[in-house]
């Protein structure tokens, strides 16, 4: 059964309550649990910091774990870009997360 919409409970008693602070727990709650934009904007923009943290990296070791790193993060992109476009019944909006973070990342490095 799941819980009803604005539930928090998960965020006060659940495995990551203690890393949520009684502000974040107070907006997170009033999210609309099935608008994930705000995660597809966030997730954006940490791909960029991956890729300027890749540009800047020197040791191999590091250089691997930054590209796991942005694998894992156009895989949460996309995932995150189709659930909402399946919410949403816009499924033209998932190709276009798409589209914008392949962009990204030509813009990045001149392709």
């Amino acid at each position: 059964m799941a819980p009803r919409r604005g539930n928090t409970n998960a965020l006060k008693h659940g495995l990551y309550a203690k890393k949520f602070r009684t502000e974040e727990v107070a907006r997170l709650g009033k999210m609309d649990p099935a608008d994930y934009k705000a995660e597809i904007a966030l997730l954006r923009v940490k791909i960029v910091n991956i890729l300027d943290e890749l540009e800047a990296a020197t040791i191999h070791a590091k250089r691997m774990d930054l590209y796991n790193t942005l694998f894992n993060a156009m895989g949460m992109l996309n995932t995150t870009a189709r659930t909402q476009a399946l919410i949403s019944g816009d499924s033209g909006q998932h190709l276009t997360a798409i589209e914008e973070a392949l962009r990204m990342y030509a813009d990045r490095h001149d392709l």
